[in-house]
């Protein structure tokens, strides 16, 4: 059958929204982003953006810093750094933290950011 004659996917009936906006600026010596952070999860992902921040979903429950290293690696995983690169610079004790990405550019990490959330 030609290719062009066939009928359209499910996914072509849906027009693409754009995408939300994200609060990354540039840090020292890289990519600020901040994140709002559900601990206690069935999963690690990052779920969407809300109010320009990331919103993810940790397994991890909020003691002795156990949620903020696996939002670390969460995060590292997401845009493809190592986890040693991604710094807490606030909110060790809160849902809403902002975090410091070592070695990206924040259209860079924005980026890396757009394209896990496309493919979610």
């Amino acid at each position: 059958m030609d290719p062009a004659r066939a009928a359209p996917g499910p996914r072509s009936a849906f027009v693409s929204a754009p995408a939300p906006p994200i609060d990354v600026r540039t840090g020292d010596g890289g990519a600020v982003v901040k994140v709002r952070v559900r601990p206690g999860a069935s999963e690690d992902r990052v779920v969407g953006v809300h109010a320009g921040a990331l919103r993810v979903t940790v397994r991890a429950a909020p003691e002795r810093g156990k949620a903020n290293e696996a939002v670390a690696r969460l995060l590292a995983r997401t845009v493809g750094a190592r986890p040693s690169e991604v710094e807490l610079l606030s909110g060790a004790a809160a849902r809403d933290k902002t975090l410091l990405v070592r070695g990206f550019g924040a259209e860079r990490l924005r980026n890396a950011i757009l394209v896990t959330l496309a493919r979610a």
